[in-house]
């Protein structure tokens, strides 16, 4: 049983957090220490995967991966390889960290963190929006530059219209993921709570363990990752649960199609799923990863603590270099020559 401990609102330092206390479950982007090497301090729920896999899955999806997990994936890059560009800090003018990032173009990215900090970026710097509240915002998305969610600390949810951000009716519970296939079918994820946007009202459904990242393809193609390696499958009626592999918990989830799907979390687990199910990859590091997001099934970046940033190049994992050593919690990027990791202390670095 978890104990409800007020994580959201810790902040790092060189003393590592027991992973066995999250606090409200699960967090995409939980709160690693920044004094820990690879490998210390580390205390994360152990067990088995929680579920068996759904049978029918996303491998119904018109195509096949074209190579085997773990060596060369049968996808094209979608931009060249990352050893052309570079990372570079860009002062955010924020202290509070950082957990979400989420954009429409290399001119409109939003970051949001805690104390309800939301910022935006214009191409030129990043500016703070006034959000009138003070809990905590875990991941943002939207379908529209004028329609973006940010959803955080006790069921907070925040609309942007393309003017204002306001506050919505809560989420019950915190919620740590967002993603959404249109204006009309937006799911959020969290603790024990799992809630649905149809484009008029939030309706929430219960869960037995903590999921706090979601990723789709489609409206019936979706997945949530979370606690103990615990993953489920939207097939547009049911979640139903797949068997992941792995018994560390599960912070990031991205894919480029339904065969080509990547979860990361603790102890420097990655691991893919192609037409073949999901299959565990050597990341070459016991770092804990927070996030992962990619332009293309050669082009994949995972970050994490203490500096933390990979990059898959469609064979293999390779460290970046000139990213520091504060957490990351959170990437995104609009191409393969535009990426942004955004963490603790108000960090943002751009890779371009």
């Amino acid at each position: 049983m978890m104990r409800a401990l007020p994580l959201l609102m810790l902040a790092l330092s060189s003393a590592c957090i027991d992973f066995t206390s999250y606090a409200e479950g699960l967090s995409c982007n939980p709160n690693t220490c920044a004094g820990c090497a690879d490998g210390a301090c580390v205390n994360d729920p152990a067990g088995a995967d929680g579920g068996t896999d759904a049978g029918t899955d996303a491998g119904t999806d018109g195509g096949t991966d074209g190579g085997t997990d773990g060596g060369t994936d049968g996808g094209t890059d979608g931009g060249t390889d990352a050893g052309t560009g570079a990372w570079h800090e860009v002062l955010s003018g924020e202290t509070a960290l950082l957990r979400g990032i989420w954009g429409f173009g290399p001119n409109d990215v939003w970051a949001v963190g805690d104390m309800g900090t939301v910022l935006h970026w214009t191409g030129a710097q990043w500016t703070k929006s006034t959000t009138n509240i003070t809990k905590g915002l875990f991941a943002v998305w939207g379908s529209q530059p004028d329609d973006v969610w940010a959803v955080g600390q006790d069921g907070t949810a925040l609309h942007w219209n393309g003017t204002d951000w306001s506050l919505q009716t809560s989420l019950i519970q915190s919620m740590h993921g967002i993603w959404g296939s249109a204006a009309h079918d937006i799911w959020a994820t969290g603790v024990t709570t799992r809630a649905h946007f149809d484009g008029g009202t939030w309706t929430t459904q219960s869960e037995t363990q903590a999921y706090g990242c979601l990723w789709g393809s489609a409206a019936d193609q979706v997945w949530s990752a979370g606690v103990a390696g615990a993953v489920k499958f939207w097939d547009g009626g049911v979640w139903a649960a797949q068997t992941s592999g792995t018994s560390e918990s599960l912070h990031g989830l991205w894919g480029s199609g339904p065969t080509d799907v990547w979860a990361v979390g603790d102890r420097g687990t990655t691991i893919h799923r192609t037409a073949n199910g999901w299959n565990a990859v050597d990341s070459g590091t016991l770092n804990h990863f927070t996030a992962v997001w990619g332009s293309g099934p050669a082009a994949v970046w995972a970050v994490g603590m203490t500096g933390t940033v990979l990059h898959w190049n469609g064979s293999s994992w390779s460290r970046a270099g000139g990213t520091g050593t504060g957490t990351f919690f959170a990437v995104w990027g609009s191409g393969p020559r535009d990426v942004w990791a955004v963490g603790e202390a108000g960090q943002t670095y751009h890779f371009y």
